[in-house]
């Protein structure tokens, strides 16, 4: 278990497990709503797919 406290000083406890999976979803979700932004003012977003990434 890794104890840490937020930015606003509140305290929280996960496993290293949890934290990583946070980090590799959150930036999914990001680039999620970036593409949408991008569609919504008429535009094709980017690939950021891993697997496009890793086949080119």
């Amino acid at each position: 278990m890794v104890q840490y406290r937020t930015t606003t000083g509140a305290p929280y406890e996960n496993t290293v497990e949890e934290i990583l999976t946070q980090v590799l979803l959150h930036g999914a979700y990001h680039r999620g709503q970036i593409a949408l932004l991008v569609r919504q003012l008429d535009g094709q977003p980017a690939v950021t797919d891993f697997i496009a990434w890793v086949r080119s």
